[in-house]
């Protein structure tokens, strides 16, 4: 686990650190945890500092604390990363679910 600060990365280079870490291990495996409590702009703010890097998914956290799970459509349409796990727990790591289309849909649009 590499865990950076919630800054804006891009402006201070640390992305470009980041970046030659990921590459310089042997095939990692990259996932991208986001807080999907977070309003849309900065949650896709977030992800999109991020793109260019080797990720292979998002993993959106704190769904505990957030109701509209729809604006995690966001994510791979803003970024072109996958939702790959959830999580509504409060232990990181651990807790994750497949982010699956049966688990997905009925939240995204549960107002309907």
């Amino acid at each position: 686990l590499v865990d950076v600060p919630g800054s804006a990365l891009r402006e201070d280079g640390r992305v470009e650190e980041l970046e030659a870490l990921l590459r310089s291990l042997s095939s990692p495996t990259a996932h991208l945890v986001l807080n999907a409590a977070y309003e849309t702009p900065l949650l896709v703010s977030q992800a999109r500092d991020y793109v260019g890097l080797p990720i292979a998914d998002v993993i959106a956290t704190h769904l505990d604390e957030e109701t509209g799970w729809g604006k995690l459509w966001n994510i791979p349409v803003g970024t072109d990363f996958s939702l790959g796990y959830l999580s509504t727990g409060q232990n990181v790591p651990g807790g994750f679910e497949v982010a699956t289309p049966e688990k997905l849909l009925p939240r995204f649009f549960s107002g309907f």
